[in-house]
């Protein structure tokens, strides 16, 4: 049985796909999206995670640190990420972030849903992070759940290799995959990474994928320009296949996330586009004949 590792299981989620659905997400991503809402899914690794607000000060967790004090030693190369201080602190201000699962433990936590997903046209999600990461992995979740008649959909940014697609591609019934930028060089800037690989898997999926919607998160200075737009939307348009894109505006909601974590949050000046500005963009997605939603979150 394969195993990988998780660091959320959502139930009841609405965002994810049709329906009401248990949205699975994977540890790793090859990007480094500046804005990224999730940033303790960039390590492929478990992280400890600190919300100091929450702190009562009991002193529990320096009792347990096999290393030190772990006020001195948490966020350092020192601490061992082994959980002992999450496991005693009741007040829930340390966690660890991530958890290693078999397929078949994630299969039955997001099965004893299944009544949910039948009634609301709903299912499961594997998201991230980039879930494509550990495809064997995702792929053996998927054709669980998939055999026991749950809709199964993939959240991905496609920068991984074909055959990560490929090994998902038979059990999976919607991918949801983003496009950030069309220019290699801006696409770099905001990620990281260049784009060509995950063109080319968008490529790939419009073909031979079952169902494909495209995403594109609108990143105030980055892509959220009438250019920028419009070349996502051009790119869209000429895929093998009609593909709807929605557009997501950002939040900038996530900066404790970073703290907590003992990273930098370099989106915390921006601030989230406005529904008058959304539905511009749209606008301008729709000339190009493309289906086109705004998806806030």
């Amino acid at each position: 049985m394969a195993k990988g590792i998780v660091f959320n299981i959502q139930h009841f989620s609405v965002h994810d796909g049709p329906g009401i659905r248990t949205t699975v997400f994977f540890k790793g991503c090859g990007l480094r999206c500046f804005w990224c809402h999730n940033p303790e899914s960039f390590s492929p690794s478990a992280e400890i995670r600190f919300e100091a607000g929450r702190c009562i000060g009991c002193g529990e967790c320096r009792k347990v640190c096999p290393v030190g004090d772990p006020s001195e030693i948490r966020f350092t190369d020192k601490c061992r990420v082994c959980g002992s201080c999450a496991e005693v602190c009741f007040a829930d201000a340390i966690k660890l972030e991530g958890k290693r699962m078999s397929a078949e433990e994630v299969s039955a936590e997001v099965l004893r849903d299944k009544d949910v997903y039948l009634s609301s046209c709903g299912g499961v999600t594997l998201s991230g992070g980039e879930p494509l990461l550990q495809d064997g992995f995702a792929a053996e979740i998927l054709k669980l759940c998939r055999n026991a008649g749950v809709h199964t959909a993939i959240e991905t940014a496609c920068f991984v290799p074909r055959t990560a697609l490929e090994a998902v591609l038979p059990h999976t019934d919607l991918f949801m995959c983003d496009i950030k930028a069309v220019d290699p060089a801006l696409h770099k800037k905001g990620t990281g990474q260049d784009n060509g690989r995950i063109f080319a898997n968008i490529e790939f999926l419009s073909q031979n994928s079952k169902e494909l919607i495209l995403r594109t998160p609108v990143i105030p200075s980055f892509n959220d320009g009438e250019k920028e737009i419009s070349d996502i939307a051009r790119f869209v348009s000429k895929l093998p296949k009609p593909h709807p894109l929605e557009l997501l505006p950002f939040h900038g909601l996530s900066e404790g996330k970073y703290t907590s974590l003992g990273k930098i949050y370099d989106a915390k000046e921006l601030k989230s586009p406005s529904a008058e500005r959304m539905e511009e963009l749209a606008e301008i997605v729709r000339t190009f004949g493309v289906e086109c939603r705004i998806n806030t979150f």
